[in-house]
């Protein structure tokens, strides 16, 4: 899977020059791997993928050196999204925060615009997203994600763990993690209830795949108290780093 993902990305960044205006999402998949991608005329490409049920969207053509870049996205006439996003290890390429929503976004307008950084160095690029959206619907089917979600449009509440919980939930590590020695994140979002409590609790983003660290994110945010300020009836948002020795 790794050759395959490897050399897919070789012959895209080989070919960003000559792209001209996708039709559709180029579709391939393996055993353990649903993926589409489309290269831009801007010069970048866009490459959507789930493994081992996890979502990720990965932007290819900028070289990124930051440990983080804030990316703020709009598709259609909706409301702009300020998300961070994360170089990949060789800076080849940007992970998304929030993949599932900006897959939902590509497959359900026709327009998209994503700007990567603020102020005078930022990168601004529209793109028209292909109009036979079949092989971005297969990954998120694959990943067993809807194609409308009501959270998509609305802006969480980011929370910090130093800030603005009472009581933090256990530190979860999978078997698999702690076996490797393999550290990770996860990015979920949650409903406040009544007395801090965090419900309807989704990991929206999680790396690396197959680690488990959605489903342990979930689990100890279901168990921690948010702060009274943090009023019920909010969709919050945390991004949870789970460091393994």
């Amino acid at each position: 899977m790794k050759m395959i993902v490897g050399a897919l990305m070789a012959s895209l960044m080989a070919g960003t020059v000559l792209a001209q205006q996708p039709e559709t999402w180029t579709h391939q998949s393996t055993d353990d791997l649903e993926l589409a991608y489309a290269v831009f005329p801007e010069g970048i490409a866009v490459i959507a993928r789930c493994q081992s049920g996890t979502p990720e969207l990965l932007v290819q053509g900028l070289q990124i050196r930051a440990p983080q870049i804030d990316v703020a996205t709009k598709f259609g006439d909706g409301r702009v999204h300020w998300a961070a996003w994360t170089p990949s290890d060789n800076g080849r390429y940007l992970i998304a925060e929030r993949p599932a929503q900006l897959m939902r976004g590509f497959v359900n307008t026709r327009s998209a615009t994503l700007q990567f950084g603020e102020g005078d160095g930022a990168v601004q690029f529209t793109l028209t997203p292909p109009a036979d959206t079949s092989g971005m619907e297969g990954v998120l089917t694959a990943c067993g994600q809807p194609l409308f979600h009501e959270r998509d449009e609305a802006e969480p509440l980011r929370l910090s763990q130093e800030d603005d919980f009472l009581r933090e939930g256990r530190v979860i590590i999978s078997p698999r993690a702690a076996r490797d020695r393999v550290s990770g994140w996860a990015y979920v979002t949650c409903m406040t209830a009544e007395g801090g409590r965090l419900t309807d609790c989704e990991a929206e983003a999680e790396s690396p795949a197959g680690y488990g660290y959605g489903e342990a994110s979930v689990r100890s945010l279901e168990e921690s108290r948010v702060r009274g300020e943090v009023p019920p009836g909010r969709l919050v948002a945390i991004r949870l780093t789970t460091m393994v020795e």
